[in-house]
């Protein structure tokens, strides 16, 4: 794992940070038998690496924050059970952005809005059945052999979520606070190819937009100097894994 940081000096009442992370994972999980058609062995890959910008301002009752990002992603999985073999390889490009503007009102009220973005474009090869490697999400016990009927493909991947928000944050009493929020985020999911291929038709791609719309709520209750009591609910979404 690796970071680094730059805080170049900037006027008073604002901050900028310029921020870079990587990491490396490799394992390896192995059985051995005495019949060598029963040996099992999986190897996980994960690299990853992102590079952001963080600018703050503040300006009397206002605070304006931006901060875009870009990075890289490499994973890989390889299962092997005897002479059957299975694996998938993702390279991504990560990118983003994050905007969000607030105002005090009121005594009593603080206004949040802004927008975030995220987006993935991957390359992705996989070689093995439609169950192995295993998607996400998906329960599979280790050492599942991945059959006789495998295949390999090669496909490309773009995922992009926009999520629009607003917020507002309203103290009627000196120890309460409540903070209902609406987000409202569409999400682009295109891929050059689709599985399972429909009949006899030749390869296709796919490309659509789903819609999503969150309210959410967060309250905080101080009970004393030491201790808050926080609790919050709503609707989240999460793209895909590629």
């Amino acid at each position: 794992d690796g970071r680094a940081e730059v805080a170049p000096r900037l006027s008073a009442g604002q901050r900028l940070r310029i921020v870079f992370l990587a990491s490396s994972d490799r394992g390896q999980t192995q059985l051995l038998s005495q019949d060598p058609a029963n040996n099992q062995r999986a190897d996980e890959l994960m690299h990853f690496g992102r590079l952001y910008a963080q600018y703050e301002r503040h300006d009397g009752g206002e605070t304006t924050t931006v901060t875009p990002f870009v990075g890289w992603d490499r994973s890989s999985q390889a299962l092997v059970v005897g002479q059957d073999a299975a694996n998938v390889d993702s390279t991504a490009l990560r990118y983003g952005l994050k905007a969000q503007h607030r105002t005090r009102l009121s005594v009593t009220s603080v206004l949040g809005f802004g927008v975030d973005a995220a987006g993935t474009a991957a390359h992705v090869e996989r070689q093995g059945s439609l169950a192995v490697p295993r998607r996400e999400g998906d329960p599979l016990p280790f050492g599942t052999p991945p059959g006789s009927r495998t295949t390999s493909d090669d496909y490309r991947a773009h995922v992009l979520g926009v999520g629009v928000f607003v917020a507002i944050a309203l103290q009627p009493l000196p120890t309460l606070r409540i903070e209902p929020s609406l987000r409202f985020e569409p999400t682009l999911l295109e891929t050059t190819r689709v599985r399972p291929p429909v009949g006899d038709l030749p390869d296709a791609g796919s490309s659509r937009v789903a819609l999503a719309v969150e309210p959410r709520v967060a309250v905080e209750q101080r009970l004393s100097r030491r201790a808050r009591l926080f609790g919050a609910a709503g609707r989240y979404h999460q793209p895909p894994d590629v």
